[in-house]
């Protein structure tokens, strides 16, 4: 992955951005609407062409509103608590290793409330067993 360093902090380009939606609608569907921040990766043309060729509307939330953006500042709060407040990083390449770790018990060995106690992992793969069980 290509990011630029800038003074607030690390940008993504609008191809990288694209790249990440591209991977999560291969492994989940494609979404109707993609609730977005004003971030400068998600105002250029390209990702709004990317987004218009694909039919996803795309819901940007007002300036300075980030609680329009529960789920994202949810998640933010979290990683703050449970991953960078925990860890001492000695560079960038043991801070991309260590919030790697925190990625994976994230998705995969921490339970969590709204999946009703499981892991997004086994929740996930619950689901996929109840659908074809209904498809039988």
């Amino acid at each position: 992955m290509t990011s630029r360093r800038s003074a607030r902090g690390l940008k993504l380009p609008a191809r990288e951005v694209i790249r990440a939606f591209e991977k999560a609608i291969l492994l989940e569907g494609k979404p109707d609407t993609i609730r977005i921040d004003n971030g400068p990766e998600y105002r250029r043309r390209e990702f709004i062409a990317w987004a218009t060729r694909r039919g996803i509307k795309l819901h940007f939330i007002e300036p300075g509103k980030p609680t329009q953006n529960s789920f994202i500042e949810s998640f933010h709060g979290k990683l703050r608590d449970e991953c960078l407040d925990q860890k001492w990083f000695a560079s960038l390449s043991d801070a991309k290793t260590k919030i790697e770790n925190c990625r994976r018990f994230y998705n995969e060995v921490r339970p969590h409330s709204s999946l009703g106690g499981y892991p997004p992992r086994d929740y996930q793969m619950n689901s996929s067993y109840e659908k074809q069980a209904m498809n039988c």
